[in-house]
Parts: structure tokens; sequence; C-alpha cells
């Protein structure tokens, strides 16, 4: 049985897991609580709400899909074991040579622009710059409608996050470290899945989306859905 880490939120993971027919065990981190899960050096067991199990003798393979991309609301010492239970549990593929795909650090050793250049080999992705102290007169974005965002996602002192915000680049302060994007309405949500040396490109119309679009409306605290 595949194991198959992700969020509960996550529509992706629905789409690999339904494409691809596997027998799988869906891991979703952020109802941790919803889960049972023990730990011993040698051996290990899961059991979800309705009552499945996955065992270390029953699975065969794990994928970590976009680990911690859902926060986990809860008191940072909890949160840090509980991430901890996570990396041991997929520490026990790793040892035995059991994982598919990419380290669940990929995203964070190899950064947003050497994904977007991947997926340039599918996709027209927009024209990327980030940096600080950038041209004035660069005329890639100082004549087109941009986009800032954030590249760590990290909250402010204060608490706030940088949410996809456009900007006039003949306005902004330079020496400010920026992530900006040409911006670009899109009906689709694109994605290029990277596994070992292959590389799967897919699509996902949002016309229909009858719940919340991110890109459009972030709610304000951690209990609305979506946050």
């Amino acid at each position: 049985m595949f194991l198959f880490i992700t969020a509960s939120r996550d529509t992706h993971a629905n789409l690999l897991l339904e494409n691809f027919n596997l027998e799988a065990f869906r891991l979703n981190y952020d109802l941790w609580h919803d889960y049972a899960i023990e730990l011993e050096p040698g051996r290990w067991q899961i059991a979800n709400p309705a009552g499945r199990t996955i065992t270390s003798e029953t699975a065969t393979h794990c994928f970590w899909w976009k680990p911690f991309n859902s926060p986990i609301h809860a008191d940072p010492y909890l949160v840090a074991e509980i991430t901890y239970v996570f990396r041991e549990l997929y520490g026990s593929f790793l040892t035995r040579g059991l994982t598919v795909g990419n380290s669940p650090d990929f995203h964070n050793r190899y950064g947003k622009l050497q994904i977007l250049r991947m997926a340039s080999k599918y996709f027209r992705t927009p024209d990327t710059v980030c940096g600080w102290n950038l041209p004035s007169g660069d005329m890639r974005f100082a004549a087109r409608e941009l986009v800032a965002k954030s590249l760590s996602s990290e909250l402010t002192g204060d608490g706030r996050l940088l949410f996809t915000t456009a900007v006039d680049y003949a306005h902004i302060d330079r020496t400010f470290p920026w992530y900006l994007q040409t911006k670009v309405e899109a009906h689709d949500d694109v994605t290029v899945l990277v596994c070992g040396d292959a590389q799967f490109a897919f699509s996902r119309s949002r016309r229909d989306l009858a719940g919340l679009d991110w890109r459009r409306v972030i709610p304000a605290t951690p209990e609305e859905p979506g946050w």
C-alpha cells in the first residue's frame, strides 16, 4: 500500500491519487489529531478515522507531497513534536529505499525560480525577477502590470502576511527584497510534478470552482476556511 502524506485541502493530491489509480493511504498532516499513530524503532501503525490502517509491513512506498503547506494550529512545542513524528515516519521509508519522488524539502532546497524554469518546458510562464537594488529601467517590467509575492511565506514581526499584490515597478522601494512577476489572468491551475528524473504536467480549470479561491480572497483568521 502506498502512503501519501499531504494536507486535507490539497486538490493536487486528489488529482494525483485519482489519475495514478493507486492503492493508497492518505495521511493529512493538518488533521493529525484524527489519526492514531504508533511508531516504534522497528515498526509503526497508522489508523484513520474510518478505521482503515496501514503498517510498516503493508506499506510499499511513501510520497510526501508539499510538506506543511497548511499550518498546524497548536502550541509551537506541540507542532515541533508532531513534525518530528512525521520526519521519523518518512525516515522509515527513506532508510529502506522506499521513497518515491523528491524529498519533502524539495521546494526549500531548489526554490521557486528553479521550479519555474522546469515548468517553462511545458507552459508559458510569467516573466519573473527577485532580488534587491533592482535596475530602475528594466523594460521587461517597467511598462507592464506586475504582482509582488512572498518567496518564503513568512509572517512579519507584527503577524502580517504578504499576499499576492499588484505593484507599480516605478514606485517600489528598490532596496527591499522583491519577488515580482508579470500579472497573469488565468482560469486554470497548472502544475509540473517532478518525480526523480521524470516530469508530469497537468492543468485544472477554476471556472467552476465552488469553494474559496485563495488567489482572490484570503481569510482573516485561522478559523475561516482556507486560512
